[in-house]
């Protein structure tokens, strides 16, 4: 075989391609993408959560903005505590539209509630619990990672509540969890 240019492009493109290959899956992996989401079954808990509520559109800028109003109050310590949203099922909302209650998981039981906020009580006996810490690029979107906790509920008969919370925390992981009824 005679050695020509076009040999030497299919080379230099082989190799190419080979470090991108390289270079991508070691990004990949530095950033936790192959991490799995393992759900873990929980006892009882109770919280209080100062927030406001959202019903309407998805893309609705009003969720940015309460979501960005909570996270300036747990960063300036206004309120102590995690941010959080409680996604609702609702079977009377129309597709593209979500429930959601946005806000801050409380430390303390003592707290001015600010104006325009109302303070919600969640209960459970049981709870499966999915822990999130890969980078924010690589993470699994909310709804497979829910769908992880139904399965896992089903696989241990239990009947969950019809919310869901994501709480988000500064070094960009997150818990999602799925409670059971009361």
């Amino acid at each position: 075989m005679k050695w020509t240019s076009k040999n030497t492009y299919a080379v230099i493109i082989f190799f190419s391609i080979l470090i991108m290959t390289f270079c991508v899956h070691y990004v990949y992996t530095f950033l936790g993408g192959y991490q799995e989401v393992v759900v873990y079954h929980l006892g009882a808990d109770h919280r209080l959560v100062v927030g406001r509520s959202f019903s309407g559109r998805q893309t609705s800028k009003t969720i940015e903005e309460y979501y960005t109003e909570s996270r300036a109050m747990v960063l300036d310590s206004t309120l102590k505590g995690t941010l959080t949203i409680v996604s609702f099922e609702d079977p009377k909302l129309n597709e593209g539209e979500v429930s959601l209650f946005i806000g801050v998981i409380l430390i303390e039981e003592s707290v001015k509630v600010p104006m325009d906020y109302e303070l919600k009580e969640f209960d459970c006996n049981q709870k499966l619990v999915a822990f999130l810490s890969m980078h924010p690029m690589v993470m699994p979107n909310a709804i497979e990672v829910e769908l992880k906790l139904k399965q896992k509920a089903d696989s241990l008969n239990i009947e969950l509540s019809n919310f869901i919370f994501e709480m988000y925390y500064s070094d960009n992981s997150k818990i999602i969890e799925a409670w059971s009824k009361n």
